[in-house]
Protein backbone atom coordinates (compact mmCIF):
# COMPACT_ATOMS: atom_id res chain seq x y z
CA UNK A 1 0.00 0.00 0.00
CA UNK A 2 1.20 3.61 -0.81
CA UNK A 3 1.87 6.07 1.69
CA UNK A 4 -1.25 8.10 -0.03
CA UNK A 5 -3.01 5.02 0.15
CA UNK A 6 -2.39 4.29 4.11
CA UNK A 7 -3.17 8.18 5.16
CA UNK A 8 -6.30 8.23 3.45
CA UNK A 9 -7.62 4.80 5.22
CA UNK A 10 -6.26 6.08 8.38
CA UNK A 11 -8.22 9.59 7.72
CA UNK A 12 -11.43 7.87 6.61
CA UNK A 13 -11.20 5.08 9.97
CA UNK A 14 -10.54 8.45 12.33
CA UNK A 15 -13.92 10.20 10.25
CA UNK A 16 -15.97 7.41 11.19
CA UNK A 17 -14.86 6.56 14.44
CA UNK A 18 -15.11 10.53 15.96
CA UNK A 19 -18.11 10.74 14.19
CA UNK A 20 -20.37 7.70 16.47
CA UNK A 21 -22.44 10.75 17.92
CA UNK A 22 -24.16 7.27 19.46
CA UNK A 23 -25.70 7.06 22.35
CA UNK A 24 -22.83 4.98 23.63
CA UNK A 25 -20.22 8.05 24.30
CA UNK A 26 -22.37 9.85 27.10
CA UNK A 27 -23.86 8.53 30.44
CA UNK A 28 -27.39 10.14 30.01
CA UNK A 29 -29.23 10.75 33.82
CA UNK A 30 -33.52 11.33 33.17
CA UNK A 31 -34.42 14.57 33.94
CA UNK A 32 -38.03 15.30 34.85
CA UNK A 33 -39.71 18.37 35.93
CA UNK A 34 -42.54 21.06 35.86
CA UNK A 35 -42.39 24.49 34.26
CA UNK A 36 -44.61 27.13 36.04
CA UNK A 37 -45.48 30.97 34.97
CA UNK A 38 -46.92 33.28 37.57
CA UNK A 39 -47.78 29.50 39.70
CA UNK A 40 -49.35 28.67 36.91
CA UNK A 41 -48.13 25.30 34.74
CA UNK A 42 -46.88 26.52 31.80
CA UNK A 43 -48.55 24.34 28.92
CA UNK A 44 -47.01 23.64 25.60
CA UNK A 45 -43.90 25.07 26.24
CA UNK A 46 -40.63 24.45 24.67
CA UNK A 47 -37.71 23.63 27.07
CA UNK A 48 -33.96 23.90 26.12
CA UNK A 49 -31.17 23.00 27.71
CA UNK A 50 -28.12 24.24 26.59
CA UNK A 51 -24.59 22.81 27.75
CA UNK A 52 -21.98 25.39 29.11
CA UNK A 53 -18.49 24.87 28.74
CA UNK A 54 -17.11 21.57 30.42
CA UNK A 55 -20.25 19.99 30.01
CA UNK A 56 -20.14 17.46 27.33
CA UNK A 57 -23.22 16.54 24.53
CA UNK A 58 -25.29 18.46 22.56
CA UNK A 59 -27.81 19.13 24.79
CA UNK A 60 -31.16 18.45 25.86
CA UNK A 61 -35.14 19.33 24.97
CA UNK A 62 -39.00 18.63 25.91
CA UNK A 63 -42.14 20.46 25.51
CA UNK A 64 -44.13 20.84 28.23
CA UNK A 65 -47.76 18.65 28.96
CA UNK A 66 -50.89 20.64 29.78
CA UNK A 67 -49.89 20.48 33.69
CA UNK A 68 -46.51 21.91 32.83
CA UNK A 69 -44.64 18.92 32.99
CA UNK A 70 -42.04 17.73 30.96
CA UNK A 71 -39.03 14.92 30.42
CA UNK A 72 -35.64 15.41 28.61
CA UNK A 73 -34.38 13.79 25.33
CA UNK A 74 -31.10 14.43 24.90
CA UNK A 75 -29.83 15.80 21.29
CA UNK A 76 -27.39 13.46 19.74
CA UNK A 77 -26.00 14.10 16.38
CA UNK A 78 -27.27 11.09 14.08
CA UNK A 79 -29.61 9.56 15.98
CA UNK A 80 -32.43 7.20 15.16
CA UNK A 81 -33.72 6.95 18.25
CA UNK A 82 -35.21 9.01 21.19
CA UNK A 83 -32.71 9.58 23.84
CA UNK A 84 -34.21 10.09 27.46
CA UNK A 85 -32.45 12.27 29.94
CA UNK A 86 -29.37 14.55 29.64
CA UNK A 87 -25.54 14.34 30.44
CA UNK A 88 -23.98 15.55 33.73
CA UNK A 89 -23.52 19.02 33.71
CA UNK A 90 -24.30 22.51 34.19
CA UNK A 91 -26.84 23.77 31.40
CA UNK A 92 -28.43 27.36 30.54
CA UNK A 93 -32.25 26.46 30.12
CA UNK A 94 -34.46 27.92 28.07
CA UNK A 95 -37.83 28.48 27.49
CA UNK A 96 -39.62 29.39 24.81
CA UNK A 97 -43.82 29.43 23.32
CA UNK A 98 -44.70 26.18 21.33
CA UNK A 99 -45.67 27.30 17.47
CA UNK A 100 -47.35 25.48 15.01
CA UNK A 101 -45.98 25.72 11.53
CA UNK A 102 -47.90 25.96 8.29
CA UNK A 103 -47.90 22.10 7.20
CA UNK A 104 -48.47 20.76 10.90
CA UNK A 105 -50.48 17.88 11.27
CA UNK A 106 -54.45 18.54 10.94
CA UNK A 107 -55.07 17.54 14.40
CA UNK A 108 -52.45 20.56 15.73
CA UNK A 109 -53.98 22.93 14.04
CA UNK A 110 -57.43 22.79 15.14
CA UNK A 111 -58.31 25.28 17.90
CA UNK A 112 -57.91 23.94 20.91
CA UNK A 113 -60.58 24.27 23.67
CA UNK A 114 -58.51 24.87 26.58
CA UNK A 115 -57.58 27.94 28.36
CA UNK A 116 -54.78 30.09 26.44
CA UNK A 117 -51.63 29.31 26.89
CA UNK A 118 -49.46 31.98 29.11
CA UNK A 119 -46.70 33.85 27.27
CA UNK A 120 -43.18 33.28 28.40
CA UNK A 121 -41.14 36.84 28.69
CA UNK A 122 -38.51 37.08 26.27
CA UNK A 123 -35.61 36.87 28.96
CA UNK A 124 -36.14 33.28 28.89
CA UNK A 125 -36.09 32.95 25.30
CA UNK A 126 -32.54 33.29 24.40
CA UNK A 127 -29.57 31.33 26.02
CA UNK A 128 -27.99 34.37 26.24
CA UNK A 129 -30.35 36.41 28.67
CA UNK A 130 -32.08 33.47 30.57
CA UNK A 131 -31.71 33.05 34.40
CA UNK A 132 -32.36 29.77 34.36
CA UNK A 133 -29.36 27.75 35.21
CA UNK A 134 -29.07 24.11 36.46
CA UNK A 135 -26.69 21.42 37.49
CA UNK A 136 -27.77 17.37 36.38
CA UNK A 137 -26.41 14.89 38.44
CA UNK A 138 -26.68 11.30 38.69
CA UNK A 139 -28.74 11.39 41.71
CA UNK A 140 -31.44 14.17 40.15
CA UNK A 141 -34.68 14.72 41.65
CA UNK A 142 -37.71 16.08 39.97
CA UNK A 143 -37.08 19.89 38.91
CA UNK A 144 -39.89 22.91 39.05
CA UNK A 145 -38.84 25.85 36.98
CA UNK A 146 -40.18 29.03 38.10
CA UNK A 147 -40.75 31.32 35.17
CA UNK A 148 -41.99 35.10 36.70
CA UNK A 149 -43.79 37.83 34.36
CA UNK A 150 -42.36 40.91 34.52
CA UNK A 151 -42.80 42.87 37.82
CA UNK A 152 -44.36 40.17 39.60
Amino acid sequence: MTFFNKTTLLLALTVLVGCGGGKGRFEYVPVRGKVTLDDNPAQLKNVFFYPEEGTQGLGAKALTHEDGSFELEAVVGGATEVTKGAVPGIYRITVTDFTIERGAPEELQQPQTRKPALKVPSIYSSSDTTPLRLEVTRDMQDVVLELKSKGR
